[in-house]
């Protein structure tokens, strides 16, 4: 964490610009230029405040140069420090850079959700609960999987939402009979409806059920969520940084 509460003697040095460069970003430019590595920023920043406006007002500061001298006198984790000061937002921009520049894209970059094996772990008894992160969507990779396994045209899809539950009900009852899928997004947001949908998965039966019926589930993680549904089910997620896929019976 950069602090300056030892640099106070460099604070005193007026701050040229501070209709952009508020308190916070001069004390920790201070604080660093405190370092030996980082001496002189201070000064540079004094001296050049057009250049240093221009990093601040960057639409992406994390891949900018910096001027003067620091852009190749700094490594870049030191650059990381410096971006810190100017544009807080842009860290976490920064820390992905830097992550792939030191140990390679794998470790940012989800990879795609393993389908064929969850699907192989399933059987007409288990959902397959898709537990969703910010920011993830697997729509896209289970329409993609229907249509590797020939299921597309007998897929069957329903956002969940307040009014949504007799149409999930009809939806699945037809499906155990037609051999169809069906996909019920956003379960988290009809939370009245999950004691329904527990009902129906203690229900099924596979003598009645119909060998290709398949029931997918989307949620985000949720204290309501039937606990023997989850228990029956494969789960799977895919989680920043580095996509991580559980999947358990």
């Amino acid at each position: 964490m950069i602090s300056a509460g030892k640099c106070l003697s460099s604070v005193s040095r007026v701050n040229p610009a501070p209709e952009w460069i508020d308190n916070r970003m001069w004390f920790e430019v201070a604080a660093l230029s405190s370092l030996e590595k980082f001496d002189g920023l201070i000064d540079s920043v004094r001296s050049n405040v057009s250049a240093w406006k221009e990093i601040y007002d960057c639409l992406d500061p994390h891949n900018a140069e910096l001027p003067d001298q620091w852009n190749s006198k700094l490594n870049s984790f030191q650059k990381l420090c410096v971006l810190r000061c100017f544009r807080a937002d842009k860290v976490p921009d920064g820390v992905l850079n830097y992550v792939i520049e030191q140990v390679g894209t794998k470790f940012v970059e989800p990879p795609p959700f393993d389908l064929l094996s969850c699907f192989k772990d399933s059987n007409v008894l288990s959902p397959l609960v898709f537990v969703l992160s910010k920011g993830s969507d697997p729509t896209k990779a289970f329409n993609d999987f229907a249509v590797k396994q020939k299921m597309d045209r007998k897929v069957r899809m329903l956002s969940l939402g307040q009014g949504q539950g007799p149409k999930a009900v009809k939806m699945i009852e037809e499906a155990t009979q037609k051999g169809n899928w069906v996909l019920l997004q956003n379960c988290h947001l009809f939370i009245s409806w999950l004691q329904e949908l527990e009902r129906i998965c203690e229900n099924l039966s596979p003598d009645s059920v119909h060998k290709d019926f398949r029931l997918w589930l989307t949620s985000m993680p949720c204290k309501e969520f039937p606990s023997s549904v989850l228990q029956s089910s494969v789960k799977m997620t895919n989680e920043p940084p580095k996509g991580k896929l559980t999947i358990s019976g």
